[in-house]
């Protein structure tokens, strides 16, 4: 863990994130999305390396919706046995699991951040961190269209990395 990084103020400072985060789920899930988010964020505390150049909190919200969207795909997959399933699981594969996870952001992040544009950099960082493009567009003094561009060059510049990865 990043000495400088305190798990009690990053949570007060992305609380209302990973709650904008579970309110697009059906209400009877976003408690537990919640949790999960914090779960994420307490791992993104934990894992975080300032020296592979992504800053924190764009690496706290991947790794917020990351373990948002496992949780999702988990339930999903196996809604029948879910009660089952939550009182049985194992904290060792969950483990393994983020580990990966972590080194593929890191490595994602690194890799991205060295084709993009310094404005596609600041937009990335913002888009992270789940604000719209008009909150966007008001701090980067740019217009919502240059905003919405740039994200689409970012994810076009994601997806080559992908396809030139498989």
């Amino acid at each position: 863990m990043a000495d400088h990084i305190s798990f009690e103020r990053e949570l007060e400072k992305l609380k209302s994130v990973i709650k904008n985060i579970a309110y697009r789920f059906p209400e009877p899930h976003r408690d537990d999305l919640e949790q999960e988010g914090v779960l994420g964020l307490y791992f993104a505390v934990e894992s975080y390396d300032p020296s592979r150049g992504v800053p924190f909190d764009a690496f706290a919200v991947m790794c917020i919706k990351r373990k948002m969207f496992t949780y999702c795909t988990h339930f999903i997959k196996n809604a029948p046995n879910y009660v089952y399933e939550i009182e049985n699981i194992g904290c060792e594969v969950e483990f393994e699991e983020d580990i990966l996870d972590r080194a593929e952001v890191s490595d994602i992040f690194v890799r991205l951040k060295e084709n993009l544009s310094d404005m596609e950099k600041n937009v990335l960082e913002l888009y992270l961190l789940d604000l719209s493009y008009a909150e966007m567009s008001e701090r980067l003094s740019i217009s919502e269209k240059s905003i919405d561009n740039a994200i689409g060059r970012v994810k076009a510049k994601l997806k080559k990395m992908f396809e030139a990865q498989n």
